[in-house]
Order: C-alpha cells, then sequence, then structure tokens
C-alpha cells in the first residue's frame, strides 16, 4: 500500500466519474499546465498566451496560474 502525505490525495481520481471535468481556478494549485488549459479552456488559454507574451514577455507576472 503506497503511503499518502494527506489521508484525500487519491480522492480527487476517485471522484472523477462524477465530475464534468471542469476546473476552478480558485482550487488550482501547482499542478501542471494541463490543469490550468482545463480551467481556462484551450481557446481562452492560447488567447491568453499571446496577450501575456504581448504585455509581459519577461513573464515578471508569474506567481499565479502561470499562462507562459
Amino acid at each position: 500500500m503506497e503511503m499518502r502525505p494527506h489521508g484525500y490525495a487519491g480522492t480527487r481520481e476517485q471522484l472523477r466519474p462524477f465530475t464534468t471535468g471542469g476546473v476552478w481556478l480558485n482550487f488550482v494549485g501547482d499542478e501542471g499546465e494541463d490543469r490550468i488549459k482545463a480551467a481556462f479552456g484551450i481557446e481562452n488559454f492560447k488567447r491568453l498566451q499571446a496577450v501575456k507574451r504581448r504585455y509581459d514577455p519577461e513573464n515578471v507576472f508569474r506567481a499565479n496560474h502561470n499562462l507562459s
């Protein structure tokens, strides 16, 4: 049996069959780019990346949900 640091670590996977697949940005941590894309939607994510490249080419604003 695999030991997990938190008792709820596998809960998301267990509940996945009962979800819509949507993501709330408020609850996205450092879970990778796929979760961020799921939260924004792929088309919005691409559009936001273009805006990010234009207005923040140095990636100064990277603390939250990094789009680069």
